[in-house]
């Protein structure tokens, strides 16, 4: 059985040749990191841990993956405290844990890695691929809002509903009105098929004694009016057919729907108010399509490559 043997590293808070130098960037990369780095990569090293006092530098360890299990305490991390004390306390951890046969002590100051082996951290955001606001898309008061900030919504789920009476009753006189000119237009195409019946029967009667030129031309008069009557007609059947399907357009529109799925970020009115075209209702955030916007080191941008892994960690997240 191999024996167990713990790696140390002695980071403490108050350097003094170089302040704050264990966590001092190297080329885009903290000092410690490579000496957590190359003393992971070690065959024989079964446990590795980074002892310091300093919860910044413990924070940027753990961030490279080492292991911090405790704080050091503050007398062993003073200028009086011997290059003996600090390694025998974390000794005295691992006895106490069980984990140590043999131990190895690395020097953040001593050990320098291959900077394309490192995983470099960078602190970024997340950014929404989509998000805007829903907006009314007719004036009106509003009736009702449906969400809440911090809702999660579908596409096409209701959000808000303004006050739709006067658009109900606006689309059904649009339909008496359609049903009125549509019955117009039938009337006019009887009466035209009627008169047009009755002047052939009067050119019949041409070669006729009872002929008269002057009721066949009253005739062909009549059937010209009708048929500028129906065309009239269906003219006005058209236009009230158009205001009905507006005034369908406007009742849809009069609820709002999510234009996709997503989170309400904010909401911008209040039952009551009243808001014409294109005013703000809610903020929509797609939290299912977001990209990370970071400032990476110019050292780094080599690592980068198309179809590379990124681990990303919301803040106070990170394991």
């Amino acid at each position: 059985m191999a024996p167990r043997i713990l790696g140390v590293t002695l980071a403490r808070g108050g350097s003094k040749g170089v302040p704050r130098k264990n966590i001092r960037p190297i080329l885009g990369v903290p000092l410690i990191a490579y000496t957590i780095v190359e003393a992971k990569r070690a065959k024989h090293i079964s446990r590795y841990i980074v002892s310091t006092d300093d919860e910044e530098i413990r924070d940027v360890a753990r961030l490279y993956g080492a292991e911090v299990p405790f704080l050091r305490p503050a007398h062993l991390a003073t200028d009086k405290a011997t290059s003996r004390d600090a390694p025998q306390h974390a000794v005295a951890w691992a006895e106490e844990q069980g984990v140590l046969e043999a131990a190895l002590y690395a020097k953040t100051a001593q050990v320098l890695g291959d900077l394309g082996d490192l995983e470099a951290a960078v602190i970024g955001r997340f950014v929404a691929l989509q998000a805007g606001v829903g907006a009314a898309r007719i004036n009106g008061p509003v009736g009702e809002v449906r969400v809440e900030v911090g809702d999660r919504v579908k596409a096409g789920d209701v959000i808000a509903v303004l006050v739709d009476d006067a658009l109900k009753w606006r689309h059904e006189l649009q339909k008496a009105e359609e049903r009125q000119f549509r019955a117009a237009v039938g009337t006019y195409k009887a009466r035209i098929k009627f008169r047009r019946q009755e002047l052939k029967r009067l050119e019949r009667l041409k070669e006729s004694a009872a002929f008269s030129q002057a009721r066949l031309d009253d005739k062909r008069q009549e059937v010209v009016v009708a048929e500028s009557k129906l065309a009239e007609a269906q003219g006005e059947l058209a236009s009230a057919r158009a205001d009905r399907k507006l005034a369908e357009i406007n009742l849809y529109n009069a609820t709002v729907r999510a234009p996709y799925a997503g989170v309400v970020s904010k909401r911008h009115t209040e039952v009551g108010a009243y808001v014409n075209i294109g005013d703000p209702l809610v903020t929509l955030v797609n939290d299912t399509r977001l990209e990370i916007e970071a400032e990476v080191p110019a050292v780094r941008t080599a690592g980068l490559a198309p179809g590379t892994w990124v681990a990303a960690f919301i803040n106070g997240t990170i394991p």
